[in-house]
């Protein structure tokens, strides 16, 4: 069969139907490694030699990565419709997240202040045109009747990424970030996997593998990709963390003897098993510092709340992977753009009794979200105002795009 059975460059970040409550941790990564394992009997020592740190050969990139998104939507009659605005708003969360920009940042612990902040400099745009130079939105929908494509495939939900199996064919995969959504159940109708993605091989903090044994791209279960509950937002952060060739921030083993081969993420035992455990499982130091289990990181297991930041090394480490292993994924874009100096957001007063200005110079366009996750209002114009008296006290995000970037605050409203 086309999709081979074989790949040790899966990366599962969940599986289960919804995250309303503590999702079951059926991760394929420990499967799949057992399974080189058996066929490799030197994989273990190929394995922990790989986890030399990485980031001796790496410099960061100020230099702008844009990366053209194909969204393959394959819509089976019982799934949830996703529309384009859903895609939209998952590629501005992703640009969000991967730059340091996203609102949630303010809840990381202020113990690693000296670890985070800086960004990938990789941004993301749906495609403008097809790999024939056709005019695109970067969408491709397929309607299909396979209503689980992990019971058809051999491996994991391999099958959405082949037409001739009910899935979508990918757009050239250098020049792509392939994106497919899909119900990922198996013969039971359960989903299988929340997400998994292919990095790049060769990389210094994984141990040798192929990466052709896969379909180059990002899969997501239909569920967690375009919703605006907190919840959901992680699961393309994990997996696009992956395809750029991050690891588990735990280094995928037990009791401190994983390394992720990042030098700025703090050692763990374990992952955090869905929980924000405040724990220091390994000694470790980081800029003189023992730092503890660091749940905020989205490379870990912790609840997708929890979930904030990526570490500066990690950013770093991306934007290096984008530019030395998927080379042309930035090729003819904005490789020779210089990142613009991010303009603080100004909102005044906050704390506020109602009224809220936004200070700007240019056009600015705002949405106005409840601590939820729910967009309350929107609005645009030059230094706009939001009244607030209309809602609840409590806190809320302002989220602004002017000046060809986008920026979000937090906001408490006190009547």
């Amino acid at each position: 069969m086309f999709i081979r059975y074989f790949a040790f460059i899966i990366f599962l970040f969940s599986a289960t139907a919804g995250w309303s409550q503590k999702p079951h941790t059926h991760c394929g990564a420990e499967l799949i490694q057992q399974q080189f394992r058996q066929k490799n009997a030197h994989f273990n020592e190929a394995f922990f030699s790989s986890t030399l740190k990485a980031r001796t050969a790496i410099k960061r990139s100020t230099e702008v990565c844009t990366v053209q998104v194909v969204v393959h939507i394959l819509q089976d009659p019982t799934g949830p419709s996703i529309s384009n605005v859903q895609v939209q708003q998952e590629i501005d969360r992703l640009n969000l997240g991967m730059n340091h920009q996203n609102a949630d940042t303010n809840d990381i612990r202020p113990v690693f202040d000296g670890i985070t902040g800086e960004p990938s400099n990789i941004w993301f745009t749906l495609a403008s045109t097809n790999p024939e130079g056709n005019p695109s939105n970067g969408i491709v929908r397929i309607d299909t009747d396979v209503e689980g494509f992990g019971a058809i495939s051999d491996l994991l939900a391999e099958a959405a990424k082949v037409t001739a199996f009910g899935g979508s064919d990918p757009w050239d995969v250098n020049r792509y970030l392939n994106i497919w959504v899909c119900n990922t159940a198996d013969a039971s109708g359960a989903p299988i996997v929340a997400g998994y993605a292919t990095p790049p091989g060769g990389l210094p903090n994984w141990p040798p593998f192929d990466p052709s044994e896969l379909i180059d791209g990002v899969l997501i279960q239909s569920e967690f990709f375009g919703s605006i509950a907190s919840q959901a937002q992680k699961v393309v952060l994990h997996e696009v963390g992956h395809y750029f060739g991050l690891r588990h921030i735990w280094g995928d083993d037990f009791d401190c003897f994983g390394d992720d081969g990042i030098d700025d993420t703090p050692s763990m035992s374990d992952n955090s098993a869905f929980e924000c455990p405040v724990q220091n499982t390994c000694v470790d130091n980081i800029l003189g510092q023992n730092l503890p289990d660091m749940f905020e990181n989205y490379m870990d297991y912790s609840f997708p709340d929890c979930q904030v930041s990526f570490t500066n090394e990690q950013a770093s480490f991306m934007r290096w992977v984008a530019e030395n292993s998927r080379v042309e994924l930035c090729s003819g874009l904005t490789t020779s753009t210089v990142l613009p100096v991010k303009q603080k957001l100004q909102l005044f007063p906050n704390p506020t009794k109602g009224l809220l200005q936004i200070q700007s110079n240019e056009f600015t366009e705002y949405r106005l979200f409840d601590a939820s996750g729910r967009v309350c209002e929107q609005g645009a114009g030059l230094s706009p105002q939001i009244d607030l008296k209309k809602y609840a006290p409590g806190i809320y995000f302002v989220q602004c795009k002017y000046q060809s970037q986008i920026d979000a605050q937090r906001v408490v409203y006190i009547p």
